[in-house]
């Protein structure tokens, strides 16, 4: 099915498209869909009434995240705070050069950023480093931190932003969303507002 035939009308201003199990998703083959590595980016065709598409992908590189990287034209990379993380990444830049060399020359790459980060520790600031000096302007210095929240909005099947909104986790998910626009070159509004209320909060050390 084309993903335009999938969307509810009544939400106008999001809409959520769903797809296969993990389980499913890792005893796939490219070969198996009908248009190969294009299916998703022909799936796409006729969706263009919206901002922007957000294609979320499993921490795999399997048939769908290649076939999501040839649809795109921007990727962004969460990742946890450890080693295991840094291999991922390389095999998903790997992976990406490829892709836009073969079939997709507008794929850009728009960042790594930090997920579940245990602030203030040891092994979170060395990451933080080692990411920065290797990465340089690919490093967004913003990391989501570990919190109870992000839990709690996913059991009560609220996003975080509205669960607690303005806490530290809502904050730190607004910057984020902040620097993404930037370096994709839009526009956003009460940046400098952003920034110290996020700074305060972080000083307080409220959660």
């Amino acid at each position: 099915k084309k993903v335009k035939d999938l969307r509810d009308p009544e939400t106008f201003y999001l809409s959520v498209c769903p797809c296969l199990s993990y389980e499913d998703e890792s005893s796939l083959h490219i070969n198996s869909f009908p248009h190969g590595e294009r299916s998703l980016q022909v799936a796409l065709e006729g969706v263009d009434d919206y901002d922007f598409l957000i294609i979320d992908c499993p921490p795999a590189m399997n048939a769908l995240t290649k076939m999501a990287l040839v649809a795109s034209d921007g990727v962004l990379v969460p990742l946890r705070n450890d080693l295991f993380s840094f291999e991922g990444l390389t095999k998903m830049l790997a992976e990406s050069a490829s892709i836009k060399q073969r079939v997709n020359q507008d794929l850009s790459f728009l960042g790594v950023f930090f997920t579940q980060d245990k602030e203030n520790t040891r092994l979170s600031i060395q990451m933080k480093q080692v990411f920065s000096e290797k990465l340089k302007d690919n490093y967004i210095p913003i990391a989501i931190p570990e919190s109870v929240i992000v839990s709690e909005s996913t059991y009560e099947r609220i996003p975080a932003n509205l669960y607690k909104p303005w806490s530290l986790i809502d904050l730190k998910y607004r910057a984020l969303t902040g620097e993404i626009m930037n370096r994709l070159g839009v526009e956003t509004k009460s940046k400098t507002k952003l920034r110290a209320q996020l700074s305060g909060k972080e000083k307080a050390g409220i959660k």
